[in-house]
């Protein structure tokens, strides 16, 4: 833990100030969790073992699957289910596809998906990762657009292949591809900060 606090702490100090104070508070707060909980909170990490494993897949280094997860922990609240719906909003899904989501949904209908997890996670990355610009549309009739800036897709492209840090990254992908309204950049960062691999490996 002190050496994740130090690696943070040179890139966002005043963040590494505030891990402490959280870090602090997690250890009085971790024994108050009701045990009414535990079953919502064994479906949330089952959930969150078949993302982890689906990242794992697509040959991402751990320092990025900790920032996509992190992303996607907070973009559902947690719940890291496909069929997340935002509270009155349009966000659907693992990365809250909003404007995107009809070229999402006609993504699945040209190339015979269904809505998972693993389709998500697949129009998401390639997006992102090909090596060429993905080509979308918003509906059968209309014509085809490029899925991501190119210059953001770039930048995030070079960054997933060779992140720095974690919680670097995610702050990257919530910048460079979710794009929110309201980022919770704090709370983004400190799930990529607190990520670790080991806790799914175990669930595999």
């Amino acid at each position: 833990i002190r050496r994740m606090i130090l690696e943070v702490g040179m890139q966002f100090p005043l963040l590494s100030l505030a891990l402490v104070v959280i870090l602090l508070s997690l250890g009085t707060q971790a024994m108050m969790i009701p045990m009414k909980e535990n079953t919502k909170m064994s479906e949330e990490i089952n959930h969150a073992a078949e993302v982890y494993r689906l990242l794992k897949a697509k040959g991402l280094s751990p320092d990025a699957i900790g920032a996509v997860m992190a992303n996607i922990d907070i973009e559902t609240g947690g719940r890291y289910q496909h069929d997340t719906q935002q509270k009155g909003g349009n966000g659907y899904g693992l990365f809250q596809f909003d404007y995107m989501k009809p070229y999402y949904n006609q993504w699945l209908i040209d190339n015979e998906q269904v809505d998972n997890k693993s389709s998500q996670i697949n129009f998401a990355l390639g997006s992102i990762m090909g090596d060429r610009p993905m080509q979308v549309r918003k509906n059968a009739d209309a014509g085809w657009v490029q899925a991501m800036n190119e210059n953001d897709r770039k930048e995030l492209k070079a960054e997933m292949e060779d992140p720095n840090t974690a919680t670097g990254l995610a702050k990257s992908f919530s910048d460079l591809y979710e794009k929110p309204s309201k980022p919770h950049m704090m709370r983004r960062m400190w799930s990529a900060f607190t990520f670790s691999p080991e806790e799914y490996e175990t669930l595999e």
